[in-house]
């Protein structure tokens, strides 16, 4: 007989006799509708607990309550104790089952439609952007003209907001005035010996200070780049996204960990007068945002010699301090020798642009990747001049090489000017050989796009202005002639930005005779006025450097009408023409490009293209003037140039502009014109002229004062300030020197004063 289960207690005791169900006895009892239907096979969790225990298949009728809770709940009322207060309602709990829609796969027609909105919604903004950068001086100033703090649109700890970088062709370091160099604090820490822990393979937490630029067509969870914080301090920061954080496995050894290397290259490009020339900006950040393998990936020499250059403008690393110049002389030539004796340890940009020394020379080995080789030369060769190792740039590298000698210091100038011409860089057609050789004209392919064909072209430029700006201070000839270049000026800054094509016919050619006098307005903008400047500064050398070979050898230009072993070479055509030319130059710029300085925003182009011809001046008369004779022509011309230098500075001091942003150059052409003015002094000095002395006692220490200045962060500066420093004291009687005469404050105010002046002509001549 089968066994009566109505009798049966569960082993807990909390149910009562359970009643056998018939099939359909739980739809038969009518209890309200449950709100929310719950599938058909589900059970409440009571009766789970009940078949758990008790090991019998209740039925349930997916009600809530459910018919078995109910008749449980009836049970225990009509036979509760008396007394016992008991629930009004059964107690029914269903597991909560996700009520979600199956995921639909999204299809690859939906992918392409979604990218092709997004190209078109980019390429709308472009145009917007072209619209509002038609104006080739446009720029976006983070100084207003009552001097508001320069930290509106410096962005995160003091970094250029990039977003005016684009919009603006021509933005550079003269869109800044003075800079908070805040640490980093969330970027890679330094152990106690100043070396950086580099995470090769590891993103640090956190937001970018750059707005995200990539391609529209690259996966976006690829890249390490966050979005930008916003500006208003009211703002919660933005949380990073698990899905914005990669761990690259390939990233090249010794590059510091992307956000370290994003905040470096945003230094870069924002405080650097020649990045946004050097390098297509926008292409260039763009290419951060791809994975270490992506071919547009930047190669590692460009990023090791970014991040050695980039320390100038962040505390955030560590930079070499400035030599000590009671154990070295300031015109030591082999400075690796005093280092050698040095027990601290490479900071962050020796370790960097010795990466980049490394790294460059593999991939010449290999012959990859030439023109980005090339333009990481440049930078370590601006690193190289930064750290007053300029010198040992024009060592000639092949022997260097020969001997097994491998020095931290030795590419320069030389190496990238001899790079380019076997990859055609220094000339354009039509103005190639007309001999038949075994090789091409470049080693390299064709560019393929316009804005990589006038990259090549600005590279060219500025490793020629390089050589000849860090040459200026030797005699030695340069690494290629001015004969030997036949190539087109650049374009203006918002066609290279924007990749407009200009046409060959329509701009001007280096070895145009008038180059120097004709500037058309369509084509002209401040960098190309200081590329036209520079190439008047290595005519002026080279005129002093061939003027007795040339002479010797029968040079009509280089003739005189007079007899004896004496020449004078002012009294030659050539040097007559060229001093002309120096003169009419400066005269011939443009009305909108004759003032560097607008609302206290300095164009440092513009700076050094009013610079040149002064210091052009000097380089041709000083060698000939006698400062005891008043009547000397060549005297009164280079006391006029130098005092021309001396306005300048006194207007680029007046503003609110941090000077160490100045191209590496301006420091030694104010260094010629202390110089000169430190020559009258002691001129002055002997005759006894108390005013005369007075005044350039206070300009000599003016010079010092704008020097000394600019050396507190950037060595060369330092070591000219010590250069004039130590020409002051040799030269004038240590009782009348110029340095212990006047206060610094006094200085300033006699600064203020000539900078007001600066738009209203030159000081008296001597």
């Amino acid at each position: 007989m089968p066994k009566d289960i109505t009798k049966s207690i569960s082993k807990d005791g909390s149910g009562g006799p359970l009643v056998v169900l018939k099939r359909n006895q739980a739809r038969e009892v009518t209890l309200p509708i449950c709100p929310t239907p719950r599938p058909a096979n589900s059970t409440c969790t009571v009766s789970q607990r009940r078949v758990t225990n008790v090991r019998i298949a209740l039925s349930s009728d997916a009600n809530r309550p459910c018919s078995t809770c109910v008749r449980s709940h009836a049970h225990a009322v009509t036979h509760a104790p008396s007394g016992t207060q008991m629930p009004s309602a059964p107690e029914c709990t269903f597991d909560e089952v996700a009520e979600s829609a199956p995921v639909v796969p999204e299809g690859p027609k939906t992918r392409y439609e979604k990218l092709e909105n997004r190209i078109n919604e980019l390429e709308a903004l472009l145009q917007q952007q072209r619209e509002q950068s038609s104006d080739p001086r446009a720029s976006t100033s983070p100084l207003s003209p009552s001097g508001s703090s320069p930290h509106q649109d410096l962005g995160f700890l003091g970094q250029p907001n990039t977003a005016s970088l684009i919009d603006n062709p021509n933005y550079s370091s003269r869109d800044q005035g003075s800079i908070d160099f805040g640490h980093l604090s969330q970027i890679a820490s330094s152990s106690s010996g100043g070396h950086l822990n580099f995470a090769s393979n590891q993103v640090s937490e956190g937001h970018s200070p750059m707005a995200i630029i990539t391609d529209p067509l690259v996966d976006q969870s690829f890249s390490y780049v966050h979005e930008v914080r916003s500006d208003s301090s009211t703002e919660a920061a933005h949380s990073t996204s698990a899905g914005m954080e990669m761990v690259w496995p390939n990233w090249p050894p010794n590059v510091p960990e992307p956000e370290l290397l994003r905040h470096l290259v945003e230094l870069f490009f924002g405080y650097h007068p020649h990045a946004t020339r050097l390098f297509h900006a926008p292409t260039f950040l763009a290419s951060l945002s791809y994975p270490p393998s992506h071919p547009k990936f930047p190669i590692p020499p460009v990023l090791h010699a970014i991040c050695s250059i980039s320390t100038l403008y962040t505390s955030a690393v560590s930079s070499p301090p400035l030599p000590n110049y009671s154990e070295v002389r300031p015109n030591e030539i082999f400075r690796q020798r005093n280092r050698a004796r040095e027990t601290r340890a490479d900071s962050f940009a020796e370790q960097q642009a010795r990466f980049a020394k490394i790294s460059i020379d593999k991939h010449l080995y290999l012959g990859d990747n030439l023109v980005p080789v090339l333009q990481a030369n440049i930078i370590l060769t601006w690193y190289y001049l930064c750290h007053a190792k300029y010198i040992l740039f024009h060592l000639i590298f092949q022997a260097i090489l020969s001997n097994n000698y491998v020095p931290k210091v030795f590419i320069g100038s030389g190496h990238s000017m001899r790079m380019l011409v076997p990859l055609g860089l220094n000339n354009c057609p039509p103005f190639h050989s007309i001999g038949k050789g075994l090789r091409g004209v470049s080693i390299i392919p064709p560019a393929r796009t316009v804005v990589e064909d006038e990259m090549r072209r600005n590279v060219f430029w500025l490793a020629y202005t390089t050589d000849r700006t860090s040459s200026i201070t030797n005699g030695w000839a340069h690494a290629i002639d001015d004969a030997d270049v036949a190539q087109l000026l650049p374009v203006r800054g918002d066609h290279f930005i924007n990749g407009d094509l200009v046409a060959p016919h329509d701009r001007q050619w280096a070895h145009t005779k008038d180059v120097h006098l004709i500037h058309p307005e369509d084509q002209i903008d401040s960098f190309s006025l200081y590329i036209k400047a520079t190439t008047l500064l290595s005519r002026a050398k080279n005129f002093n450097l061939r003027f007795r070979s040339r002479h010797y050898a029968g040079d009509p230009a280089c003739g005189t009408d007079t007899f004896g072993e004496i020449v004078d070479p002012r009294s030659t055509q050539a040097f007559k023409d060229l001093d002309s030319l120096v003169l009419a130059f400066r005269s011939s710029f443009p009305l909108n490009l004759k003032n560097p300085i607008i609302d206290s925003v300095v164009d440092p182009h513009l700076y050094c293209a009013l610079l040149y011809p002064c210091l052009c001046t000097i380089i041709l008369h000083d060698p000939h003037a006698d400062v005891r004779r008043s009547g000397c022509i060549s005297a009164l011309k280079i006391l006029t140039a130098a005092r021309s230098i001396l306005d300048l500075i006194y207007a680029v001091w007046s503003t609110s502009y941090d000077i160490t942003l100045m191209d590496l150059s301006c420091t030694f052409c104010w260094l010629m014109a202390g110089r000169v003015l430190v020559r009258f002094l002691k001129a002055a000095q002997e005759a006894d002229s108390q005013d005369q002395v007075l005044t350039l006692q206070t300009e000599v220490e003016f010079v010092q004062l704008a020097i000394g200045k600019v050396g507190e962060r950037v060595p060369i500066a330092y070591m000219h300030a010590k250069m004039l420093r130590d020409y002051l004291s040799e030269t004038c009687s240590p009782s009348q020197s110029a340095a212990q005469a006047f206060s610094p404050v006094s200085i300033v105010e006699h600064g203020q004063t000539f900078g007001q002046s600066f738009k209203k002509g030159p000081v008296a001549s001597w």
